[in-house]
């Protein structure tokens, strides 16, 4: 991926779209600059996200990395993250 919206993905992301092949579904959190409205879940999922929650001006789903583009091009798409699985020992050190 080459395009100026990487500059919007994570590092963990970035590695994700060099290492995997287009077609792998991952799962994202992104970062909005404003509480999102239905209109703008509507732009989100026919840019390529599957829509899984929307908390406020954050929004989690899924999506195939040959849709990231698209989904980081929205205007007010401040970040994109890949999800990253927790284990018990990393949530243990979290609540300490």
């Amino acid at each position: 991926m080459s395009d100026n919206t990487t500059v919007k993905y994570d590092p963990n992301l970035l590695q994700l779209t060099e290492s995997k092949a287009e077609d792998t579904t991952i799962s994202l959190i992104l970062g909005l600059s404003e509480v999102v409205d239905e209109k703008q879940i509507e732009e989100l999922k026919e840019s390529g996200l599957q829509v899984r929650s929307v908390i406020g001006d954050i929004v989690t789903g899924q999506s195939q990395i040959k849709h990231l583009s698209k989904i980081a091009a929205l205007e007010y798409v401040l970040k994109v993250e890949a999800s990253r699985e927790m284990d018990i020992d990393s949530l243990d050190n979290i609540l300490e």
